[in-house]
């Protein structure tokens, strides 16, 4: 009897590992096929207002905007990181340009970028001083809004 009990007991075990071991392995459980979560939020420059994704994890600023067709006029994404730091940005993926608004850890501009293509990968895009935030948006708007250094920044719920 107690012989049986052990032969069930071992028999689930295998499954139930089986099982695990499956599941672990899962497309969909993989981060590579996870699509990221980005919150939402205002940044607002200048009476602007801009509503942005928050990148703020490693999966989500690695995907960034890639893969995209573009963004509206009063649409980007927002980089969030823990420190202020030179943080390089690359055009992988893209399928538009962007300009790039680089934002320091007192939520004032400290430089912008405009215009970066696509066909600038695998080239990177380095700030002009140590930044904390930056913003992405289309191409040209850094420019039609008079965004410039010095300039703040405020983020809104």
């Amino acid at each position: 009897m107690l012989k049986n009990i052990l032969i069930i007991l071992l028999a689930l075990a295998l499954l139930f590992g089986i099982y695990a071991w499956f599941s672990a392995r899962s497309p969909s459980k993989t981060a590579e096929n996870r699509a990221p979560a980005f919150s939402k939020a205002t940044v607002e420059i200048g009476g602007r207002e801009i509503s942005v994704e928050i990148a703020d994890g490693p999966d989500e600023q690695v995907q960034g905007l890639s893969g995209r067709e573009g963004l509206a006029e009063n649409e980007g994404m927002l980089f969030v990181f823990e420190r202020p730091g030179f943080y390089k940005f690359w055009m992988k993926g893209m399928r538009f340009a962007i300009d790039l608004v680089w934002i320091g850890a007192g939520w004032k501009i400290a430089g912008v970028s405009r215009n970066v293509l696509p066909e600038s990968y695998p080239g990177a895009i380095l700030p002009p001083a140590k930044v904390q935030y930056v913003l992405e948006m289309g191409a040209g708007l850094a420019a039609k809004y008079g965004f410039k250094p010095g300039d703040n920044v405020i983020l809104k719920p």
